[in-house]
């Protein structure tokens, strides 16, 4: 009888270190996630891409659009923004700061939705072009990251400050810079309404226009697109987001 219950005793014990051993890892401690959770978990810098061209994306020779761009959202007046292009059946470009993703996430969701590109601005409007390789790639994917997979295959350096560097690394991230042609001054603080407006009224078909929906007061950069987009479709001129910032333009190839 002493026999049998020792062995009992035995079993009991092995199996109790047996599930112990089960539910730590090597360490002795307990797994937040399980192996299959783990394994689905890629980083962004474990992703490549077909390589971007490294020049500015200009538009095609003779486009018949204009190219509406804002920039360092998502922010203050993007929702403004965002009903005035809706008001005006106006899809636009918007270059998104990562930083600024947090806690605005139903705004990128409303770009989104309503047909509107995404491009990349980095994560926190860093100066690119003083940056070492190893930084650049940090901006860019760490904000990639922020946004998704609904930005297409272009960025937007800040200040517009770019250089060999940036082009490299960029490229390699899949991403193809992306400038402008008219700036609305809506940056400067000596900037109104009305100047807005007036640059704005400057655009043809071709121009892809520099503007900003956050990084400060936009008040007047919405009173701008109020006046002068009814103006700009009065005379048949039609609108498009770049193409290259459409989701989808950025290819994995692993």
């Amino acid at each position: 009888m002493k026999i049998r219950t020792s062995f009992v005793l035995v079993i009991g014990i092995v199996a109790v270190l047996a599930l112990a051993a089960c539910g730590t890892t090597s360490s002795g401690t307990t797994p937040s996630t399980s192996p299959a959770q783990t394994h689905a978990v890629t980083k962004a810098s474990e992703v490549e891409y077909k390589p971007a061209p490294m020049e500015n994306w200009k538009p095609p020779a003779g486009s018949k659009y204009i190219y509406l761009t804002l920039d360092d959202g998502p922010g203050s007046n993007t929702i403004e923004a965002l009903d005035v292009l809706k008001k005006n059946d106006v899809k636009a470009t918007f270059f998104l700061i990562g930083k600024m993703i947090r806690t605005r996430e139903a705004m990128v969701k409303r770009i989104i939705d309503e047909g509107h590109a995404i491009g990349n601005h980095t994560y926190d409007h860093a100066d690119l072009a003083v940056l070492s390789k190893a930084q650049i790639k940090d901006q860019l994917e760490h904000a990639a990251e922020k946004i998704g997979p609904e930005a297409g295959a272009c960025f937007r350096p800040p200040y517009g400050a770019i250089n060999d560097k940036v082009r490299q690394v960029a490229s390699k991230l899949g991403m193809q810079p992306v400038l402008w042609n008219l700036d609305t001054d809506d940056w400067s603080p000596n900037s109104t309404g009305a100047s807005i407006t007036a640059k704005l009224l400057q655009a043809k078909p071709g121009d892809v226009i520099l503007a900003h929906d956050a990084g400060g007061d936009r008040s007047g950069t919405i009173a701008g697109l109020k006046a002068a987009l009814p103006v700009l479709i009065k005379k048949g001129y039609e609108f498009a987001p770049v193409p290259i910032c459409v989701a989808g333009t950025r290819e994995p190839i692993n």
